[in-house]
């Protein structure tokens, strides 16, 4: 939750010391875990894809998929401001990283890209909710009607109706 609060506030220094000191408390214990699991294995004769996955992160993945799902926002905000896309292509460079991992069997959706979906989801709510809302009924120009013209309006349909 720390790193998830680092990265969402921009400061990526800091949460880049923090992945790194959380690599270094969990390798001992992430080793003994792969071991113990291809100890497992070997002896049932069985292979256990999901579970070999989720330790084979070594309890760091979270933490890239944290640093991901922040980048979303600051990469829809520059796209939409017109801005160089910068924070895009972070964007794209992390999610590489994931992509040339795979994890699970492949037949379902990966967590993390449920995540990101979900982040973009919530971007987009976000800057919809900045704008006003008639920017969404139709494109095209406004017109400021005064109550004459509205009443003349009126009059004319009365006209047309007769």
């Amino acid at each position: 939750m720390a790193h998830d609060v680092l990265v969402r506030r921009g400061c990526v220094g800091a949460a880049e010391v923090w992945q790194r000191a959380m690599a270094d408390r969990t390798t001992e214990s992430a080793d003994e875990h792969l071991a113990r699991l291809a100890q497992l294995q070997a002896k049932y004769a069985m292979k256990l894809a999901t579970v070999a996955d989720r330790i084979g992160e070594r309890f760091i993945r979270p933490l890239s998929i944290d640093r991901i799902k922040a980048l979303v926002k600051p990469a829809t905000d520059d796209a939409r401001a017109g801005k160089p896309l910068a924070a895009f292509a972070r964007l794209e460079q992390e999610t590489m990283a994931l992509v040339e991992h795979p994890s699970g069997a492949g037949l379902d959706l990966p967590d993390w890209l449920s995540q990101l979906d979900d982040e973009v989801t919530r971007a987009a709510s976000m800057a919809a909710a900045d704008r006003d809302p008639s920017d969404n009924i139709l494109p095209g120009p406004r017109v400021v009607l005064t109550l004459d013209k509205i009443k003349a309006e009126f009059a004319r349909w009365r006209e047309a109706g007769s």
